[in-house]
Protein backbone atom coordinates (compact mmCIF):
# COMPACT_ATOMS: atom_id res chain seq x y z
CA UNK A 1 0.00 0.00 0.00
CA UNK A 2 2.92 1.97 1.05
CA UNK A 3 4.79 1.59 -2.59
CA UNK A 4 1.32 2.32 -4.10
CA UNK A 5 0.80 5.67 -3.01
CA UNK A 6 4.52 6.49 -3.64
CA UNK A 7 4.10 5.52 -6.68
CA UNK A 8 0.79 7.70 -6.96
CA UNK A 9 2.95 10.43 -6.06
CA UNK A 10 5.75 9.62 -8.05
CA UNK A 11 2.96 9.95 -10.48
CA UNK A 12 1.47 13.16 -9.58
CA UNK A 13 5.03 14.97 -9.38
CA UNK A 14 5.82 13.77 -12.82
CA UNK A 15 2.22 15.34 -14.31
CA UNK A 16 2.66 18.33 -12.31
CA UNK A 17 6.57 18.59 -14.17
CA UNK A 18 4.97 18.09 -17.30
CA UNK A 19 1.99 20.56 -16.69
CA UNK A 20 4.95 23.13 -15.53
CA UNK A 21 6.92 22.70 -18.88
CA UNK A 22 3.67 22.72 -21.00
CA UNK A 23 2.82 26.18 -18.96
CA UNK A 24 6.25 27.45 -19.96
CA UNK A 25 6.08 26.28 -23.51
CA UNK A 26 2.72 27.82 -23.65
CA UNK A 27 4.17 30.97 -22.11
CA UNK A 28 6.88 31.18 -24.57
CA UNK A 29 4.92 30.75 -27.05
CA UNK A 30 2.63 33.41 -26.33
CA UNK A 31 5.43 36.05 -25.80
CA UNK A 32 6.81 34.98 -29.14
CA UNK A 33 3.45 36.06 -30.61
CA UNK A 34 3.19 38.88 -28.90
CA UNK A 35 6.68 40.34 -30.21
CA UNK A 36 5.49 39.19 -33.98
CA UNK A 37 2.34 41.04 -33.59
CA UNK A 38 4.33 44.04 -32.18
CA UNK A 39 6.31 44.09 -34.89
CA UNK A 40 3.61 43.58 -37.92
CA UNK A 41 1.60 46.42 -35.76
CA UNK A 42 5.07 48.87 -35.92
CA UNK A 43 5.40 47.90 -39.45
CA UNK A 44 1.83 48.48 -40.37
CA UNK A 45 1.78 52.01 -38.98
CA UNK A 46 5.05 52.64 -40.65
CA UNK A 47 3.62 51.91 -43.87
CA UNK A 48 0.70 53.72 -43.56
CA UNK A 49 2.81 56.69 -42.53
CA UNK A 50 4.40 55.81 -45.66
CA UNK A 51 1.51 56.29 -47.47
CA UNK A 52 0.21 59.02 -45.97
CA UNK A 53 3.15 61.16 -46.66
CA UNK A 54 3.57 60.30 -50.42
CA UNK A 55 0.03 61.06 -50.64
CA UNK A 56 0.19 64.21 -48.88
CA UNK A 57 3.27 64.77 -51.46
CA UNK A 58 0.51 63.96 -54.06
CA UNK A 59 -1.30 66.22 -53.35
CA UNK A 60 0.69 69.06 -52.80
CA UNK A 61 1.88 68.54 -56.42
CA UNK A 62 -1.76 68.30 -57.88
CA UNK A 63 -2.00 71.38 -56.25
CA UNK A 64 0.65 73.03 -57.35
CA UNK A 65 0.40 72.05 -61.07
CA UNK A 66 -3.52 73.19 -60.49
CA UNK A 67 -2.09 76.56 -59.40
CA UNK A 68 0.18 76.52 -62.78
CA UNK A 69 -2.62 75.64 -64.88
CA UNK A 70 -4.57 78.74 -63.54
CA UNK A 71 -1.42 81.18 -63.68
CA UNK A 72 -1.47 79.88 -67.84
CA UNK A 73 -5.11 80.32 -68.55
CA UNK A 74 -4.66 84.17 -67.30
CA UNK A 75 -1.56 84.32 -69.20
CA UNK A 76 -3.84 82.76 -72.13
CA UNK A 77 -6.49 85.16 -71.40
CA UNK A 78 -4.58 88.07 -71.35
CA UNK A 79 -2.64 87.22 -74.65
CA UNK A 80 -6.28 86.45 -76.42
CA UNK A 81 -7.36 90.21 -74.65
CA UNK A 82 -3.69 91.63 -76.18
CA UNK A 83 -4.90 89.94 -79.55
CA UNK A 84 -8.46 91.19 -79.66
CA UNK A 85 -7.36 94.71 -79.28
CA UNK A 86 -4.54 94.28 -81.79
CA UNK A 87 -6.97 92.90 -84.17
CA UNK A 88 -9.71 95.96 -83.36
CA UNK A 89 -6.86 98.28 -84.20
CA UNK A 90 -5.78 96.23 -87.50
CA UNK A 91 -9.77 96.85 -87.96
CA UNK A 92 -10.00 100.16 -87.56
CA UNK A 93 -6.94 100.89 -89.41
CA UNK A 94 -8.52 98.85 -92.56
CA UNK A 95 -11.55 101.18 -92.22
CA UNK A 96 -9.40 104.10 -92.08
CA UNK A 97 -7.73 102.62 -95.09
CA UNK A 98 -10.83 101.81 -97.19
CA UNK A 99 -12.54 104.93 -96.51
CA UNK A 100 -9.51 107.15 -97.55
CA UNK A 101 -9.58 104.72 -101.24
CA UNK A 102 -13.39 105.71 -101.56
Amino acid sequence: EVERANSREADMRKAQQDAQARVAKLEAEVERANSLCEADMRKAQQDAQERVAKLEAEVERANSREADMRKAQQDAQARVAKLEAEVERANVCADQATEQLE
